[in-house]
């Protein structure tokens, strides 16, 4: 039972680590996030965007930049958490600390209107299945 369970778990750790490893370089790749400053005509332009492409290892290739980001979200067992910054140098825990409650009021507001239409949609189906009316009749 034992060797079963150290198996899932190995199993379900590199599905983890591939699937964040696919999707943080396919993101890596999605799009320049510097192109507003490259084509900025500010003064300070230039000097922002050297120190964004430092700040957020742009000058690393994609497939490195996993590995810095993985060794500050692993940090998690030592207490250190470090998930990085965003664009404008704010902690992304800060920056999800503020996207929770907004996150939590839209799976609310999705789970109510599921179970309303799920009701709702049920309710016409069973009152339109030809033995619904059937049995209606034997009662």
């Amino acid at each position: 039972m034992f060797a079963y369970i150290s198996r899932r778990i190995g199993a379900a750790f590199i599905v983890l680590f591939g699937s964040t490893f696919i999707l943080f370089n396919l993101e890596a790749i999605s799009g320049d996030p510097l192109s507003d400053l490259r084509t900025s005509t500010s003064p300070t332009a230039k000097a922002q965007l050297h120190d964004l492409i430092r700040t957020l290892h742009l000058n690393v290739p994609a497939p490195a930049r996993y590995f810095i980001w993985l060794k500050g979200v692993l940090k998690v067992f030592t207490g250190h958490i470090d998930l990085g910054t965003d664009r404008q140098s704010t902690p992304i825990p800060t920056v999800l600390g503020t996207a929770i409650p907004t996150t939590i009021r839209l799976v609310l507001a999705a789970t109510i209107l599921a179970i309303v239409l799920g009701i709702a949609i049920g309710i016409i189906c069973f009152a339109s299945f030809p033995g619904c009316q059937e049995a209606r009749r034997l009662s």
